[in-house]
């Protein structure tokens, strides 16, 4: 930054790079920002918007602490319809991958956003991340999406080989869902993309060692387990050994079936 004017900031770009579509956020690598996670704006759309359409879930962007996720369910229980709407919150710079561990405690899912992450952390140190937050979130039983998987797909109808290993290799890290932004927000081909990127992952699913993760769940978890967690067990168990291709489950509450 080399001046300030007002409500405007004068940039020295040091990188050059072109600038695509027209909506832009800024995120300043390494800088600690103490701003509220939700504006006045979310909260406003949230009202207006995110009640009547009685949403299922809210991406918290930026989450830094528990805290932030705390404020927000705070607030979607003073709207009656949201009081039960599932809180994902976003992973996006060090501060919250500093305090990852109290964040998935408390937040119903994570969302791992790879492209700012990408910015504050170096290259080589963006996978290291990935396998050991999608372990995390395995093991607590809470699901993980993974972001920025076939960027090219904005513009060409194929993704390269190296985002189709990607996109393979976050299912078998462990990932819960691909979450695509860019390529059907503004990308030419919205439709292939999803078709391209399902097609990756249940292929990646099929060769997903179930066996080796039951028992690795079943060590984290030790005993002893709780009544909930020993049914999960028995069924998901029952289920590797016949070979069963679905486990249906009847629950009035959902946590028996959030528990397997």
């Amino acid at each position: 930054v080399s001046e300030v004017q007002g409500d405007d900031v004068v940039c020295v770009i040091k990188n050059s790079a072109t600038l695509a579509g027209s909506l832009f956020t800024l995120h300043c690598s390494q800088i600690h920002i103490d701003m509220p996670t939700l504006s006045d704006e979310d909260k406003d759309v949230m009202k207006k918007w995110g009640a009547p359409n009685k949403i299922d879930f809210l991406s918290l962007s930026y989450t830094r602490h528990a805290e932030d996720v705390r404020q927000a369910r705070e607030f979607l229980s003073k709207l009656g319809d949201l009081s039960q709407t599932l809180i994902f919150a976003k992973i996006e710079n060090v501060e919250g991958l500093n305090h990852f561990d109290e964040i998935l405690e408390e937040a119903d899912g994570i969302i791992l956003s790879r492209g700012n992450l990408g910015i504050d952390l170096p290259p080589e140190k963006v996978f290291l991340f990935q396998k050991s937050a999608l372990h995390k979130c395995n093991m607590a039983g809470k699901p993980a999406v993974v972001t920025r998987v076939v960027d090219s797909m904005t513009d060409n109808l194929r993704p390269t080989r190296a985002e189709a290993t990607d996109v393979a290799n976050a299912v078998l890290d462990g990932s819960d869902a691909i979450l695509l932004g860019a390529e059907t927000l503004r990308g030419l081909y919205p439709v292939e993309t999803i078709s391209t990127v399902g097609r990756i992952c249940a292929e990646a699913e099929k060769v997903f060692n179930q066996d080796l993760y039951f028992k690795r769940t079943v060590k984290y978890v030790g005993e002893p387990m709780t009544h909930l967690e020993s049914i999960a067990s028995s069924a998901v168990r029952a289920a590797i050994k016949v070979k069963a291709s679905v486990i249906i489950c009847f629950t009035s509450s959902g946590r028996a079936a959030s528990a397997g």
